[in-house]
């Protein structure tokens, strides 16, 4: 009973945009850096003859400035200005600084810079392997580092279980106990929190195994044990028992091979309504448990008082026959 979830937030027609070649944004903002005549104006008028009106992403606004053009992202529409972008993007004094920086007569600033370096052609060149060094590849892009360095950190996070500490800015004042909610759902929505949020709620994305589940909950649903060959049959008739309570909606929930599978808020409902059932179990025995503590503790206070009332009575006794002439001549008898 399985159906296909559209979550509506497929973002690949937005990377071939930015770096599918041969027409990704990046791909050509790295072809017109190398062009010793390309300038800013050139590298739209390519963007906009491989992609206005052909790309769903890809924008222009007609009243705007020729220079600038808008990517449609998932969290809105971001305009981009173009000016000085193959400036920025081939940054020659970077490649520069390392080179001249490696020259140095000091080891100790040579070594860091050889190490960490940004531009590795740039390393080569001080080193005197320029040689050894393809022509093309002594031009290294800030585009290109970037993806480079993306891919690597894509790598690692696939490789991994990141969690994610997000920070958000309150206000644009940078004062204390301010918050503008515009700038915090405008961060929200950028981040991809609601769109998770959004997504989270559409799958499932509370599971349990089902030996798990009915080892847990097997005590809601009456005539159901703890231990069953079947343990996906017995997982059902709990949710059945729990949808004749109205307890939990049967959509809400579905069944896999080994696990079963609630959407957001049903596993809680669910672990709510075992609480109110373990209430009802530990109510009637606490009741129990502390009626034979208090009997009992009753019991041996009263054998206490009998046996006090006892002892009393035969001290009064043996005080009133102690002078009593008649008990005296019996004991001397």
């Amino acid at each position: 009973e399985w159906t296909w979830v559209d979550f509506g937030v497929d973002s690949q027609a937005t990377i071939d945009l930015l770096e599918k070649k041969p027409n990704g944004i990046f791909p050509l903002l790295d072809e017109e850096s190398v062009f010793p005549n390309a300038t800013d104006q050139t590298f739209v008028n390519k963007l906009d003859k491989a992609h206005k009106g052909r790309h769903p992403k890809y924008f222009k606004d007609a009243l705007g400035k020729s220079n600038v053009f808008i990517i449609r992202h998932y969290a809105g529409e971001v305009e981009y200005d173009t000016t000085a972008w193959l400036e920025k993007n081939r940054d020659p004094l970077e490649t520069d600084l390392e080179v001249t920086i490696n020259s140095s007569r000091s080891k100790l600033l040579t070594s860091f810079f050889s190490e960490f370096a940004l531009n590795r052609s740039a390393t080569e060149l001080a080193g005197g392997r320029q040689a050894a060094v393809k022509k093309g590849a002594q031009f290294n892009t800030v585009g290109g580092a970037y993806k480079e360095q993306l891919g690597e950190l894509m790598a690692t996070l696939e490789a991994t279980y990141p969690h994610f500490i997000r920070c958000i800015l309150p206000n644009r004042d940078q004062v204390a106990n301010k918050i503008d909610d515009d700038i915090v759902l405008m961060q929200l929505r950028c981040n991809g929190v609601l769109e998770g949020i959004r997504i989270q709620r559409q799958g499932y994305p509370n599971r349990m195994v089902y030996v798990n589940f009915l080892k847990r909950y097997y005590l809601i649903a009456p005539n159901v044990p703890r231990r069953a060959s079947d343990t996906k049959a017995a997982s059902k008739a709990i949710i059945d028992y729990l949808v004749a309570q109205n307890v939990v909606d049967q959509s809400q929930v579905q069944y896999g091979i080994t696990k079963i599978f609630f959407r957001v808020g049903e596993l809680a409902k669910i672990e709510e309504a075992r609480e109110k059932k373990i209430a009802s179990i530990i109510g009637p025995l606490q009741d129990a448990a502390r009626g034979y503590v208090c009997r009992k503790l009753y019991k041996k206070t009263r054998e206490r008082a009998i046996a006090g009332r006892v002892i009393q009575r035969n001290i009064r006794a043996w005080l009133d026959f102690k002078n009593w002439p008649w008990f005296l001549l019996y004991l001397k008898a």
